[in-house]
């Protein structure tokens, strides 16, 4: 789920860093988001990942849509990225055993040419270098650097 809030009139997008010992894609940055589970909708699935994970109850989150679905290699799931805002700055309350921390950029530093980067990754014997976008002390790549180069784009487009 990429969710917009407004802070200080700045729209920022929350974050979570993985703990580093979780199987799937431990420590690195991602959406709040998981697996769909049987009868829900993408939408469904994103908003109870979003009050798991951070808290937020679904009941002040409005969906505008969904972005384009990103295949995932290491995990082999396509993931259908879904977009909400809410209003105010929402009360989060991480799950630790799913979160380790969370990081609010705001969308101004992500669309900064100068927080684009390449960053070179070593998985399971595999050497690759990866398009990613720093903010603070993190580098966000893979599918969440995917998801939110779309997104930067479209709402660049809708300016």
């Amino acid at each position: 789920m990429l969710l917009l809030f407004r802070e200080q009139g700045t729209w920022r997008i929350p974050l979570t860093l993985r703990p580093p010992e979780l199987v799937n894609h431990g420590g690195q940055i991602s959406f709040p988001g998981g697996r769909i589970e049987a009868g829900e909708s993408v939408e469904e699935a994103a908003l109870r990942e979003l009050q798991e994970e951070l808290g937020i109850e679904a009941a002040g989150v409005r969906i505008l849509g969904r972005l384009s679905p990103v295949y995932v290699f290491a995990s082999n799931f396509l993931v259908t990225p879904c977009v909400a805002t809410v209003d105010g700055v929402p009360e989060f309350t991480p799950c630790p055993r799913e979160v380790a921390d969370l990081i609010t950029p705001g969308l101004d530093s992500l669309a900064d040419p100068g927080a684009r980067s390449l960053i070179t990754i070593e998985r399971r014997g595999l050497r690759f270098v990866a398009p990613c976008i720093r903010h603070a002390n993190h580098c966000i790549w893979g599918a969440t650097s995917m998801m939110l180069a779309e997104f930067l784009e479209v709402a660049e487009r809708s300016a």
